[in-house]
């Protein structure tokens, strides 16, 4: 089959995709996702596409199994002016497609992939973390699916090479227990009883990491919350963070954000231009062009005409790179390379990005997290988020709150909380 060394669980879930139209692999971190589809994309005999809900989670993919990944959105060749090209009547020209982090995955998108997949053609594997929040959009089409249990499953909760695993991959099964994490050189918890201590810990952490490990470089280290508002939420935080990892960026006019600052795309933009580095240097002019023209629309046409691609969603992170005080306009890197423009008066369809919600982090991995986990939160925490904060982090992590924040998370369930009617409708 390959190289690769299979323990029977994976073997056989491999076995599983090669046999069946429609299958789910979902597992704990460290049990070998990553190792089963790397196995199954050598094993199989046909056309593979790789796909993940974001940007950066399909960045992320493609890194990992070595072969080209594009978000869902791309796969479906999304236009603004005519919505997904790829449907019921012109489906997806391949013989499987895999989509990983499809715990991120609503029930609107899921119905567009649905319709653009020919059963009679094309075979489709959804991998993911059950034990994720669920997505940001309506529904919980992943955990629906497996509970419906219309379609075959394999879990994979086994740790490989337990004593080789990090303390991340340990606490994070721990958490999914139900226990308490433990203390790890790369995973560290700091108590603090009042949010104002808390938060003067989280700035600590971070200036440590700065420090300690330079290598993290720019954007390796990132800092998640349980909710945008209170004292250690998202918007408080982000104020001191930008004053410590940009204290030389410039505060762009009618915007709350500095060139340098980590940014976050609050909504769905389908009408954004995303720009790969070598269309930015073909069609300069042309770009600049756009945000000079009076006529908006005839201008938007020529870029489309030019290859231009369209679509920035929500959750997307990157980087303030520059700004055009003649023309008024902010270029933004994505963490998946892509650029777009933004006017200023676009600017408040992002948010500075030092610290995020839990929730918008789902689907990326960063080399260092910090995590919030603290009682004033009390009624936003749960163990799935504090699960899926924990399983962001990539080297080390730093839980910073209190041990009754904690105990709280883990008392909480909030799975299967959600109102739906998928799981009903496709057993029917």
């Amino acid at each position: 089959m390959s190289e690769l060394t299979l323990t029977p669980a994976q073997a056989k879930a491999v076995r599983m995709v090669l046999r069946e139209l429609l299958c789910v692999i979902t597992g704990l971190p460290g049990a070998g996702k990553t190792t089963l589809i790397k196995a199954l994309v050598d094993a199989f005999k046909g056309m593979i596409l790789l796909a993940a809900p974001t940007g950066k989670a399909a960045k992320r993919m493609e890194q990992q199994i070595g072969r080209s990944a594009q978000t869902i959105h791309r796969l479906l060749e999304y236009h603004p002016a005519y919505g997904f090209q790829r449907n019921a009547d012109c489906p997806i020209d391949a013989d499987l497609v895999i989509i990983d982090e499809s715990s991120m995955i609503d029930v609107e998108l899921a119905a567009c992939l649905l319709r653009a997949v020919d059963p009679k053609k094309t075979k489709l594997l959804f991998v993911g973390d059950a034990n994720q929040l669920p997505p940001v959009g309506p529904g919980r089409f992943f955990g629906d699916l497996i509970d419906s249990g219309v379609c075959p499953v394999a879990k994979l909760t086994e740790i490989l090479r337990q004593d080789e695993a990090s303390g991340i991959v340990k606490n994070a099964h721990a958490i999914h227990a139900g226990e308490k994490p433990e203390k790890y050189p790369d995973f560290i918890i700091k108590s603090d009883r009042y949010p104002k201590e808390c938060a003067e810990s989280i700035i600590k952490a971070v200036q440590w990491l700065m420090g300690a490990h330079p290598e993290l470089g720019y954007d390796g280290i990132q800092v998640l919350c349980p909710q945008r508002n209170s004292e250690i939420g998202a918007i408080e935080l982000n104020k001191a963070l930008s004053a410590l990892r940009n204290p030389h960026g410039k505060l762009m006019p009618g915007a709350f954000i500095k060139s340098g600052d980590r940014v976050i795309q609050t909504k769905n933009d389908y009408e954004r231009f995303v720009f790969t580095q070598s269309f930015v240097k073909k069609h300069a002019g042309a770009i600049l062009d756009f945000h000079s023209a009076r006529d908006r629309k005839a201008a938007h046409h020529r870029l489309m005409g030019l290859g231009a691609e369209c679509g920035v969603f929500n959750g997307s992170t990157g980087r303030v790179i520059s700004y055009d005080e003649r023309n008024k306009f902010a270029r933004v890197k994505w963490d998946d390379g892509m650029l777009s423009d933004y006017a200023v008066g676009d600017m408040l369809r992002l948010m500075q990005a030092w610290a995020i919600t839990v929730h918008r982090a789902q689907g990326s991995e960063f080399p260092a997290v910090v995590a919030v986990i603290h009682s004033r939160n009390t009624y936003m925490l749960s163990k799935e988020l504090l699960y899926t904060a924990v399983t962001r982090a990539r080297s080390i992590c730093i839980v910073c709150g209190n041990h009754l924040g904690i105990a709280g998370a883990l008392k909480r369930i909030t799975a299967g909380t959600r109102c739906t009617n998928l799981k009903e409708r496709l057993r029917a």
